[in-house]
């Protein structure tokens, strides 16, 4: 079903005010994508009935739900490589170095969508830097969407999903067979943990943070958003 370019508007402003995220002019196929995923889940017929219900604020779960369901949230395991070889090489030895008195190593994934890129980094550690495993190591990823985080926080991907970003090795190593799926084995499971945050909204305030990932996170922030997020840091 099309949307309407009110509708659109509406969806535009609803994830930019709540979100602080920007979807721009010409993206309304995103949005009726999202939309027609979500009517299905739904008892409406039409997105004009759906959009309907979401403009009454009265219903905040509604429009909670809406707006997730437009956030950009394409990810998965070990994005565009690079950066995971500068985390091994240079990066984390780092932070294992400055950190090596209190033998505690913090890593917050922001807006990590469905998960991959904290259990990334978690591998990473567990393949190449088992010598800190008497250390307190937490790997923290968070999103927006509830129904993102719950994904990961079961660690069950398709094999669609292991087959990117990950080598036949890893899948092997990582994961155990889970009917047609895959599920992340207890040792990196154990390592990682999952909230929910609107990381247009304060902060958490739950102790040092050594490295806080945003890759591919801001472009999709308007600028005042962006500019508030980076201030935290």
């Amino acid at each position: 079903m099309s949307i309407l370019k009110e509708d659109f508007d509406f969806v535009r402003h609803l994830v930019k005010d709540q979100a602080g995220v920007a979807i721009d002019e010409g993206k309304d196929y995103l949005v009726e994508s999202r939309l027609n995923a979500l009517l299905r889940e739904t008892e409406h017929d039409t997105l004009d009935s759906l959009i309907t219900d979401s403009r009454d604020r009265s219903r905040s779960a509604f429009r909670d739900q809406l707006d997730l369901n437009n956030l950009v949230n394409e990810t998965f395991f070990f994005w565009d490589g690079h950066p995971f070889e500068t985390l091994e090489d240079a990066i984390l030895p780092e932070l294992i170095e400055v950190g090596k008195d209190r033998r505690e190593l913090s890593i917050w994934s922001a807006d990590c969508a469905t998960g991959q890129e904290p259990y990334s980094v978690s591998m990473l550690i567990a393949d190449h830097f088992q010598w800190i495993g008497g250390w307190m190591v937490w790997i923290r990823g968070s999103d927006y969407s509830e129904q993102s985080i719950e994904k990961p926080r079961l660690g069950v991907y398709s094999a669609v999903e292991t087959s990117r970003g990950l080598s036949d090795d890893q899948r092997a190593r990582y994961f155990t067979t889970a009917g047609g799926s895959f599920q992340i084995n207890s040792r990196i499971r154990a390592m990682t943990e999952f909230f929910r945050h609107n990381l247009s909204r304060p902060w958490p305030a739950d102790g040092q943070k050594d490295m806080i990932l945003l890759r591919n996170v801001l472009i999709y922030f308007e600028e005042s958003a962006r500019r508030k997020i980076l201030e935290r840091m």
